[in-house]
């Protein structure tokens, strides 16, 4: 029998097919990347200020498909040859990543309090470049003792490169076709 398994990551990058011949019992582990989380909050009077940071190190991915298998398993070549390849495909196509986020908080009054807030993030997928920049604001009311009002904004940049299309011209070079697009 021959299997295939679809991998797609949570970047919206397109999914890879991995085609196995197998008993119908499969068995494999990954190597989720590693997360670092920082921060900083200094508040004085009406005013406070944050900022953190999280370091994500993709390229500590890993796909591991002899980890529970026997030396002298069948196909142990094109199992090694797979898991090379598919592990060659993380690390060529995925960066670490450092996000940044900062932002303010100013009490008005004792009932009112403004928000803003930035944030960087920088792309993983090294194949898709676009980071992206992200402005939040908003406004709070105390109503009661235990009701607020709030309301916030967000405005969300991010660029990106598209490919409408390759083809092969006459000299067998690959071309592309692109445009930038802000999202």
């Amino acid at each position: 029998k021959r299997y295939f398994i679809q991998t797609s990551l949570d970047d919206n990058s397109e999914p890879f097919f991995s085609e196995i011949q197998s008993d119908g019992n499969i068995r494999y582990r990954i190597n989720k990347p590693g997360i670092l989380k920082a921060g900083l909050a200094y508040e004085v009077n009406q005013f406070a200020v944050s900022l953190s940071a999280e370091y994500t190190n993709y390229r500590n991915m890993k796909y591991n498909l002899l980890a529970d298998r026997d030396d002298r398993a069948p196909f142990l070549d094109i199992w090694r040859d797979k898991q090379s390849v598919t592990n060659n495909l993380l690390k060529e196509n995925y960066d670490d990543v450092l996000d940044i986020h900062a932002g303010t908080e100013v009490h008005i009054t004792n009932k009112t309090t403004l928000r803003a807030g930035y944030a960087f993030l920088p792309e993983r997928n090294v194949r898709e470049p676009g980071n992206v920049n992200q402005l939040s604001a908003g406004i709070s009311h105390m109503i009661l003792s235990n009701l607020r009002f709030d309301i916030n904004g967000q405005y969300y940049q991010k660029q990106k490169k598209r490919t409408l299309y390759e083809y092969t011209d006459f000299e067998n070079e690959a071309q592309t076709s692109a445009f930038n697009s802000r999202v």
